[in-house]
């Protein structure tokens, strides 16, 4: 498939952040195993700062200059250094591990984070810890039962050979498991996901991440085995090689290309066609809809064919591509008439309960809607602008900032891990 630029054509290029999903994982692993990473300042973004800032506080180093930063691992032992508070702010993929850290740790801690931090349940993790026991003793949620604010007194005490772990919320609390049980382990482990477990793409690319470090785990159904590890083999140098960016942040720039009634070719740097996030097969959805790309060595060029005006209906399975998939709701007002999303269960248990904040917002902008737990039909009907609340949700607010007739009312959102998105015009 070629894309050819025209005389009429216009140009625009640009970077987009680091993957916070490989990002955090990686900045885990090089703490706990000692290792280090690199990389540019002008891609930091707030979920990764609070990251950063945790590795600081308990052990690690931080070397930094006006374009690349390094960030040397080393947990240390010394718990008396480690004991007190924690702001995890609203980043869910940094409170998983860190929780899951302290707990096998036996660090006594104060975790907590803001008020949409506090609407994410973190029970299911904490009772697989524990072994499902009695962990009043152990572990105090201040406010509401699996919520933050959270208290930690006293550890889960040796590694187990069996943990149970429910993951029809999230599978951030496997993917903490395997990162952090490797460091404390003497013997086999096995993990059991029970219900069906969502995201797991993200899983996946736990898994890819641990195997890269040198992790050896064996995994079939629902089950993972994770073998002895001796740290001496650790890959340390493995870790800055598997940066990426943000392959969800892409979908942005493929429904603008659709939006958009002028020629305009995007040329979006640091993306690779072999990328392990499977946020990239979303272009092949949107190829149907009439975006022609290619992948360079290190970008990909997109542009939209604008003789294709055949409005379309989308049934789109979101289980591996829940948060990139909601972007495509912006196109009901040109390219698609109806979309469809289902396996979306987990959005109800982000930053705030997006099925239901995406269904009130498009509907007071003119679309006819339905919804169940795990899915949502959005209908265009009428045209209305209006001012769209985002819940202090950045994805929400991206979606919104990209349809002609929202006005979002609070920008700022976006900085958790797009802070430029508004600022340097990357949306209508």
């Amino acid at each position: 498939m070629n894309v050819i630029r025209s005389s009429n054509d216009i140009l625009e290029s640009t970077n987009i952040n680091i993957s916070k999903s490989v990002i955090n994982r990686t900045l885990v692993l090089s703490h706990v195993y000692h290792a280090c990473m690199t990389f540019g300042t002008q891609q930091i973004f707030e979920d990764l700062m609070i990251m950063i800032m945790f590795i600081y506080r308990t052990g690690g180093m931080i070397l930094y200059n006006r374009s690349t930063m390094i960030v040397y691992g080393n947990w240390i032992s010394n718990k008396s250094k480690q004991n007190g508070k924690i702001y995890v702010k609203n980043a869910g993929t940094v409170l998983r591990p860190i929780l899951t850290l302290l707990v096998c740790s036996n660090i006594k801690s104060y975790i907590y984070g803001n008020i949409s931090m506090s609407r994410r349940p973190v029970n299911d993790l904490i009772e697989c810890l524990y072994d499902g026991r009695k962990y009043r003793h152990c572990v105090r949620f201040s406010k509401d039962n699996g919520y933050l604010p959270i208290s930690i007194f006293h550890g889960c005490g040796k590694v187990r050979d069996q943990y149970i772990i429910k993951c029809d919320k999230s599978s951030q609390y496997v993917s903490s498991l395997l990162m952090i049980i490797p460091k404390y382990q003497d013997r086999l482990v096995m993990l059991k996901m029970k219900n069906f477990t969502r995201s797991q793409s993200y899983l996946e690319l736990t898994k890819y991440i641990i195997r890269v470090l040198g992790i050896s785990f064996v995994s079939w159904s629902n089950n993972i085995i994770i073998k002895p590890f001796n740290h001496r083999l650790v890959n340390k140098e493995s870790l800055s090689r598997l940066m990426e960016m943000d392959m969800s942040s892409i979908s942005y720039y493929l429904v603008r290309c659709l939006i958009k009634k002028t020629n305009t070719v995007f040329v979006i740097y640091g993306v690779r066609k072999c990328n392990k996030q499977y946020d990239i097969y979303l272009i092949n959805i949107m190829r149907k809809i009439g975006v022609v790309y290619v992948f360079l060595k290190n970008a990909i060029i997109l542009k939209s064919n604008h003789t294709q005006r055949d409005r379309l209906s989308l049934i789109i399975d979101c289980r591996d591509i829940p948060d990139s998939a909601i972007t495509l709701l912006a196109l009901v007002f040109d390219k698609i008439y109806t979309v469809k999303l289902f396996n979306i269960f987990s959005l109800n248990h982000k930053e705030t309960n997006r099925i239901y904040a995406l269904c009130r917002e498009m509907s007071r902008i003119g679309c006819a809607y339905r919804k169940g737990g795990n899915w949502m039909i959005i209908k265009n009907k009428t045209y209305r602008r209006r001012v769209s609340r985002t819940y202090n949700d950045h994805r929400i607010a991206m979606i919104m900032g990209i349809i002609d007739r929202a006005i979002v009312n609070n920008p700022n959102c976006t900085k958790k891990t797009f802070p430029a998105f508004f600022k340097k015009g990357y949306y209508r």
